[in-house]
């Protein structure tokens, strides 16, 4: 893998690990800050640089199942949420994540008959291919707040019509 391999490596697993942990959070109603979800990020994308060092050649989903017993006690000790909470927001949010990868592989590879191996050949198809999850899931995490929101100024007016 050259440098910008690496790199774009890199910046994917950074949007992916903070995706990941952004729709367990919106889903479970854990608060967070941009702040803290950039440093989850950090800490998520180093690990699995780690991984990916120590570890190569890995099953590939033994990868995925390493990195959420990274990601539950980076939000159980950065948000401070009950453990249940943080548990259920790290498979929550990796589950959103599998599954969005899962229909857009099953997309690129059976309906348009593209091979893996050319889109990882190709940086470019590469770097399209990583960011559709991160999109999806920061889309996903933005309607679920929206909904939120429209549900308790609704909740509100019921409770007081004059205001």
């Amino acid at each position: 893998m050259g440098i910008w391999g690496f790199v774009l490596t890199v910046i994917q697993g950074w949007l992916e690990f903070m995706s990941v942990a952004a729709a367990g959070m919106v889903s479970w109603g854990i608060r967070f800050d941009a702040r803290r979800l950039a440093l989850v990020g950090v800490i998520g994308t180093a690990s699995a640089q780690v991984i990916r060092a120590l570890a190569l050649p890995i099953k590939f989903g033994l990868h995925t199942i390493i990195l959420m017993f990274i990601l539950l006690p980076i939000i159980y000790f950065l948000f401070r949420p009950p453990f249940w909470m943080a548990s259920s927001a790290t498979f929550g949010g990796f589950t959103l994540f599998l599954l969005v990868e899962e229909m857009v592989a099953i997309y690129i590879v059976r309906v348009r008959g593209v091979h893996i191996e050319d889109i990882l050949a190709n940086m470019g198809a590469r770097a399209a291919l990583g960011l559709i999850t991160p999109f999806v899931l920061a889309v996903y995490c933005v309607v679920v707040l929206r909904v939120r929101e429209m549900r308790r100024k609704r909740i509100a007016r019921k409770a007081h019509p004059s205001a």
